[in-house]
């Protein structure tokens, strides 16, 4: 195949180029080490992810909210 032909790449970015998980976790530890909060931060993000950003698109998706730019 010549790449003259090649019309689109596209990638699934979100976690799997992007490791967000372990970035996340980190930052979480450190907010929570300053402001005195103790928790499973794996699980939070875990839960955030399931409940929060897979729900929320879930909902965009379907036309019940509206697709916001970042």
């Amino acid at each position: 195949m010549s790449i003259d032909s090649v019309r689109a790449l596209t990638f699934d970015v979100f976690g799997t180029v992007v490791d967000w998980r372990t970035s996340i976790i980190r930052q979480l530890r450190e907010f929570g080490m300053k402001h005195g909060v103790d928790t499973d931060w794996e699980t939070f993000a875990d839960d955030w992810r399931h409940d929060g950003y897979i729900g929320g698109m879930g909902r965009v998706r379907k036309g019940e909210l509206p697709f916001q730019r970042a």
